[in-house]
């Protein structure tokens, strides 16, 4: 319904820019405007056409967690099949000549008002299910790094919509807690602990376990008639090195390849150089603005480099405008930043907050040592020590590190768990394309005020 009045509004708007807004074109003395009332007739098949393409384009799954970016490409690709919809009924249709250019105009108007419109119901949505309206009640059976990854993100994002009510694993024992949720019994209690909680949805994160046992879970909740969804164990399914894919149906096994391989390297390399150098020219006064507010805050050098390990291991020196007191580690060695670290400088906060404090390593970019988008780089010493701990922790070398990456936009930084963020950097490095890049930078800089764990 909602997006229904922001088309029609959309063909109003468009309607007037068309004919009375003196913007699209000067007006011809003697010629009138278009009979207004065909247009407004014509609302109703518009409106139709435009919900009926929006669908197809999967513009109304209910996907929770679903990107703002992700929802609008559905829109701007159910919009633009509408209108060429449209053009092809207006072409057959002769009782009125309906002017191809409004279609047009129709169509990205109605991209604008609906964008706006989805975001603010986003917002609303967002806020109603962080007071605990509209929320699902879930239940998850399990432990591991699927369900710890599962746990961090719901607690993250309530927004989401789902309420944690506990845990069921055979391995905890009852009554004690799992990340901060209660342990309300094992496995041959789920009829009883779904019952008693309400429970509306489970979450099966079973490691390791026969097939047969999980089979009888999923029984269990059909018979509750509950959803259920099945979480892997994630480190166990990134460090495997195998993929899924099928041929007419016949299920196969492959392994998984990085993509940014031959051209696919040369080309995002192309895009590193000439957006970095449209980010460059524009940024220079900021970063002249920061460099001057660095100095006046505390004694020490502006920018500093320090080593970090890049693609196939290098090591390389990543520029940073320092944000904290000068000889910060002469104490205590490396180590990572703490929540309100005492080391950080007042300018320094609000640079980590909002990711200025990353704006020189643009110049990294240009040099090739780093891009724009990828796996952000570590400092040596940990990356030897995630190497022994972390299985398949060296994939995220296959590729240039980035300023910006996914693990960062999904707000996976320097308080969560090391396995999360390996997690979403393999993904990165196994589904690389151009597109994700773009993704990943417009929604880094829509979302650089909004990160919860940048400090």
């Amino acid at each position: 319904m909602g997006d229904g009045l922001c088309v029609a509004g959309a063909l109003l708007i468009s309607y007037w820019y068309r004919y009375h807004s003196h913007l699209d074109r000067i007006p011809v003395p003697g010629v009138e405007p278009p009979d207004f009332q065909r247009y407004l007739a014509a609302i109703p098949v518009v409106v139709a056409v435009m919900a009926i393409t929006l669908f197809l384009n999967r513009a109304y799954i209910q996907a929770r967690g679903r990107a703002l970016l992700d929802e609008m490409y559905g829109i701007i690709g159910g919009l633009a099949m509408g209108a060429v919809l449209l053009l092809a009924v207006m072409a057959l249709y002769r009782g009125f000549s309906y002017s191809r250019l409004m279609v047009i105009y129709v169509a990205i108007s109605a991209a604008v008002v609906v964008a706006v419109f989805r975001s603010i119901m986003r917002v609303v949505l967002s806020q109603l299910r962080r007071h605990g309206l509209g929320t699902t009640r879930a239940l998850i059976v399990g432990s591991g790094t699927g369900a710890d990854a599962l746990i961090h993100r719901l607690e993250m994002f309530p927004e989401y919509g789902y309420k944690l009510v506990g845990i069921v694993d055979e391995l905890l024992p009852g009554g004690a807690e799992y990340n901060r949720l209660p342990v309300l019994g094992d496995t041959s209690e789920l009829p009883h602990v779904v019952m008693n909680n309400n429970v509306e949805e489970v979450f099966i994160a079973l490691p390791q376990v026969d097939h047969r046992h999980i089979l009888r879970l999923i029984g269990t909740c059909d018979d509750l008639d509950v959803e259920f969804k099945i979480v892997p164990d994630l480190l166990e399914v990134i460090t495997s090195g195998v993929i899924a894919d099928d041929i007419d149906g016949i299920p196969i096994v492959g392994v998984r390849r990085s993509r940014l391989v031959g051209p696919n390297l040369v080309l995002k390399r192309v895009f590193d150089t000439l957006t970095g150098l449209l980010l460059l020219l524009p940024g220079a006064p900021l970063m002249a603005i920061v460099a001057l507010a660095i100095r006046l805050d505390s004694k020490g050098p502006v920018i500093y480099t320090q080593e970090r390990v890049g693609k196939n291991g290098r090591v390389f020196g990543i520029h940073k405008f320092r944000s904290m007191v000068d000889g910060a580690e002469a104490r205590s060695g490396p180590v990572f930043a703490d929540r309100d670290d005492p080391r950080t400088t007042r300018v320094g906060r609000f640079l980590r907050r909002t990711g200025l404090d990353e704006l020189p390593q643009v110049l990294n970019v240009l040099k090739g040592e780093m891009s724009l988008v990828g796996p952000r780089p570590e400092r040596p010493v940990f990356v030897t020590q995630f190497d022994r701990e972390i299985p398949g922790y060296e994939q995220r070398h296959a590729v240039p590190p980035g300023i910006t990456g996914w693990a960062q936009l999904n707000d996976l930084r320097q308080d969560t768990a090391i396995e999360q963020r390996t997690i979403y950097d393999t993904y990165y490095v196994e589904n690389w394309s151009l597109a994700f890049d773009l993704k990943i930078l417009l929604a880094t800089f829509v979302r650089v005020f909004f990160h919860r764990n940048a400090y």
